[in-house]
């Protein structure tokens, strides 16, 4: 964006303002007849104000009357900048300090690190509590997939089928004692050597 013309004019005033070197006091008026930025006559109070917004230091203004006055103090001017030139250097000369200290510190803070005399121990634990953690994890998981293997429905229906082969089997546990004793005693067979020839138990296991 192009800069207005009473920018321009502004900037032109401040110009002409730097090129003082001695003390000067003057009314607008007087101002405008030797300034070589023209101006209507508001406008130039307005200039005269943003200058001294923005450059305290260059310009400055107080009140006579109903006249404003302005007035100029270069070497004022001169005496702060430096001032404030040297407590600038004053603080950059302590923050320098400041981290030269830190950098100290941490350099030490770095040695005393690398000489701990407990640190290798330390890695070596840390390397074995790593493996553990690794079969550990490999644990759960196995753990984890039964555990989904093993659901409730279907432990209900492996309670089921085992609860249907423990009635079949002593159906025909009964059958079996039945048919012994059939045989033992249509052949008039001895019921011990029938068994023993067979391997039917004398007495089945209670399921």
């Amino acid at each position: 964006m192009a800069p207005q013309a009473s920018d321009k004019k502004k900037q032109q005033l401040v110009e002409y303002l730097q090129t003082f070197t001695q003390e000067n006091i003057f009314t607008q008026k007087e101002f405008e007849k030797k300034c070589p930025v023209k101006a209507p006559s508001q406008q130039m109070k307005e200039m005269l104000d943003g200058v001294m917004c923005e450059y305290p230091l260059l310009l400055d203004t107080c009140k006579c009357g109903i006249i404003n006055v302005y007035y100029m103090y270069p070497q004022e001017t001169q005496r702060q900048i430096i001032k404030q030139c040297l407590a600038v250097e004053s603080k950059m000369i302590r923050s320098n300090a400041h981290i030269e200290d830190m950098k100290r510190e941490l350099l030490n803070e770095s040695e005393q690190r690398i000489n701990f005399k407990g640190r290798d121990n330390l890695l070596e634990r840390r390397t074995q509590l790593q493996k553990q953690k690794i079969t550990l994890s490999k644990e759960i998981c196995l753990l984890e997939r039964h555990n989904l293997c093993w659901s409730a429905e279907r432990i209900q229906s492996e309670t089921q089928r085992v609860t249907a082969m423990r009635q079949e089997l002593e159906s025909l546990t009964d059958g079996i004692e039945i048919l012994a004793d059939y045989l033992c005693s249509r052949f008039n067979i001895d019921q011990y050597a029938l068994r023993q020839e067979l391997e039917i138990p004398l007495e089945f296991k209670q399921l």
